[in-house]
């Protein structure tokens, strides 16, 4: 049925605003990216690459060239990494990374016992206090322009999210790569589906209420779903987002209507607020490449 595809496709739409802890968990999965692309010759790598001098926007390209980041070994540590694009000291007392239980994973070994959600717990309330004196003052995490984290990079977050699931697609498949590193592998496709949830979460209030107040009057009453654990694990806000099918599923009982004509209903008040709301039309493309790299995933390894 049409309308129940369009409700869909509203599911992944809705999971576009990004919130404080969204943003942190993106600098966990760019490390990842990171260690991956360390597998590949050291002339192909892209990812950590930041553009020197001012990168030209209205052609972009870097005129100054591209230079890996600053590293006291032949490859930067989590601190090294993030520490340039969040404004943090890359040589704190304790390392950037945690474990499950929450304690600190020595640099040396890289990924190896990193919790994602642990890290960016972590990391989101030293990036705020980094970036609040500043032009962040509402607990938002500032995405870092792509070309400050790969080569070739422009000011296109669509694309460079593009091109980092390629990149590790492409890598996973190259000799025995994912055989023997596919704790990797799954790692980076972990933290991007956490990216999925913590996009959705942090929406969830604003869509639950959007959708609620185009409903009014037509007899449907919009239903709700937990999103990933329930919380927000950086603040515990409520993560919750409108449950499309049984909004359409009870609306039937609650109206009397068919099920074609609830599902229409509820599909103009969806379209509606996906298509008047500026902040969502700009923001959708962000969330399909996405999941396109979280499909992509599904298909790594030989």
């Amino acid at each position: 049925m049409r309308a129940t595809v369009l409700l869909e496709l509203v599911l992944f739409i809705t999971t576009v605003w990004a919130g404080g802890y969204q943003g942190v968990l993106e600098r966990v999965l760019l490390y990842y990216a990171y260690e991956i692309d360390g597998l590949n010759p050291e002339a192909d790598r892209t990812i950590g690459f930041a553009c020197k001098g001012q990168f030209n926007t209205a052609t972009g390209q870097c005129p100054g060239g591209w230079v890996k980041p600053k590293s006291k070994g032949s490859r930067a540590t989590i601190n090294e990494l993030v520490a340039p694009l969040s404004k943090l000291n890359p040589n704190p007392k304790k390392p950037f990374g945690r474990d499950s239980s929450g304690n600190p994973v020595p640099l040396a070994d890289g990924v190896n016992g990193l919790d994602p959600q642990e890290t960016a717990k972590y990391l989101y309330p030293e990036i705020l206090k980094a970036t609040k004196s500043n032009d962040y003052p509402n607990g938002r995490i500032p995405n870092p322009p792509p070309y400050k984290m790969m080569k070739g990079g422009t000011d296109n977050y669509v694309k460079f999210l593009s091109d980092v699931g390629k990149m590790v697609q492409k890598t996973s498949k190259q000799g025995n790569n994912y055989d023997n590193h596919k704790a990797l592998f799954e790692g980076f496709q972990k933290v991007n589906a956490q990216v999925l949830n913590a996009r959705m979460g942090d929406h969830g209030s604003f869509q639950i209420q959007g959708i609620k107040d185009r409903l009014q009057g037509s007899g449907v009453t919009v239903k709700t779903k937990t999103v990933g654990g329930g919380t927000n694990p950086a603040t515990g806000a409520t993560w919750e987002a409108v449950d499309w099918k049984k909004t359409v599923s009870d609306g039937v009982t609650d109206t009397g209507k068919s099920k074609e004509e609830v599902a229409k209903i509820v599909e103009a008040a969806a379209k509606d607020f996906y298509t008047t709301n500026q902040a969502a039309k700009e923001h959708k493309p962000v969330i399909d490449s996405t999941r396109r790299t979280d499909q992509r995933m599904n298909h790594c390894g030989p």
